[in-house]
């Protein structure tokens, strides 16, 4: 859900001149909740709308999503994702509706009413224009595409268990899958978007990115110091090729209102595929990918590390990025997101969902 949260500045003195200063480690800000606090999850939306007789114009300067809910003492802090200080975030109408929204007295938290939010005109089977400018979030066609929710997806098989947890949004069907044709048609759509993805549709990243949230979301997990990316191989750098997961990262980052961190790089080309192909074994190729992989120092500075990468089979780049980063900051914790991951056999729970 989203919410609306007023602030009266002549009572408590909290102006949008003083947002910053009001900010924890310069990422957060509590809000005392006294009504109603069960009704709120971790990631919800929430709109700051200041109020009072003052010289600043009345209307929302803060934007955030719930990041922690302390029921005993009546707060929620909110991870802000924007803000200003001398301006409104909002364009003139949508302030006055956001006004007449919060006009009941001694009243602190409204909901944020949905019917605000206008249905764009879908483009993504076209130029994707309408992902592009991140119009998603509101968007019937993305709405009805089905994330993969927390228990519908086993550990995979190489993916360390030092992860305090793995968020994959949406099933993607490899070359040989093992449900052969009987595949919904829902399922087959974020399938092929991926794919798209995968080929250079940068537009494409902002409503993955939404898919990702929503599994993090699902998890409970929105709280993070940062996001680091798996990197791309040099030679497809190189190459031109997009990089797929600084996007993808900085997409979630935006609507998780987190920084990237880009601590991760290969000194030399490799390739998965290839190793494979040329007989490695996942374990040896596990032992080539952590020997190109460096970690640079700073790392050591986040406690709470949130790795992304584009798809996951078995967890098997995951697993070395855990490992590689642990050797430099061992105490820290680290989550997995991912845009896509492969339907194998040995991490569909519920095949209903993924059947025609």
């Amino acid at each position: 859900m989203k919410f609306l949260y007023k602030i009266h500045s002549s009572y408590d003195g909290f102006y949008p001149r003083r947002i910053s200063a009001r900010m924890i480690d310069g990422k957060n800000l509590r809000l005392g909740w006294r009504r109603y606090i069960d009704v709120v999850e971790l990631g919800d939306e929430v709109w700051v709308y200041f109020h009072g007789p003052h010289k600043f114009e009345n209307g929302v300067y803060v934007k955030g999503l719930v990041s922690e809910i302390d029921t005993d003492n009546l707060a929620v802090f909110i991870r802000v994702r924007e803000f200003r200080e001398d301006q409104r975030l909002t364009d003139a109408a949508t302030s006055l509706r956001v006004a007449d929204a919060v006009r009941t007295r001694n009243v602190q938290v409204f909901l944020l009413p949905q019917e605000w939010a206008v249905a764009p005109e879908c483009k993504v089977n076209s130029d994707a224009e309408s992902c592009r400018m991140r119009l998603c979030e509101h968007c019937e066609t993305w709405q009805g595409f089905p994330v993969i929710l927390n228990d519908a997806c086993a550990w995979p098989a190489r993916l360390s268990h030092d992860f305090e947890g793995f968020a994959p949004a949406y099933w993607v069907i490899p070359s040989r899958c093992y449900l052969h044709s009987d595949i919904a048609r829902p399922v087959r759509r974020t399938s092929e978007l991926f794919y798209r993805f995968k080929m250079g549709e940068e537009a494409l990243a902002h409503p993955l990115a939404l898919g990702m949230y929503e599994a993090l979301r699902d998890q409970g997990t929105v709280n993070f110091d940062c996001i680091v990316p798996i990197p791309l191989s040099p030679d497809k750098e190189k190459a031109g090729e997009i990089h797929r997961t600084r996007i993808l990262a900085r997409e979630l980052g935006g609507l998780l209102g987190v920084k990237v961190a880009e601590v991760l790089s290969l000194s030399r080309p490799i390739s998965k595929r290839r190793l494979l192909n040329r007989g490695f074994t996942p374990r040896q190729f596990e032992i080539e990918y952590s020997a190109a992989l460096e970690v640079a120092d700073r790392v050591a500075d986040f406690d709470r590390i949130l790795l992304v990468d584009d798809v996951c089979t078995q967890g098997t780049t995951l697993g070395c990025a855990l490992r590689r980063i642990r050797e430099v900051n061992a105490e820290c914790e680290l989550l997995a997101a991912t845009a896509g991951q492969m339907i194998i056999k040995a991490v569909v729970t519920d095949e209903g969902p993924l059947r025609a």
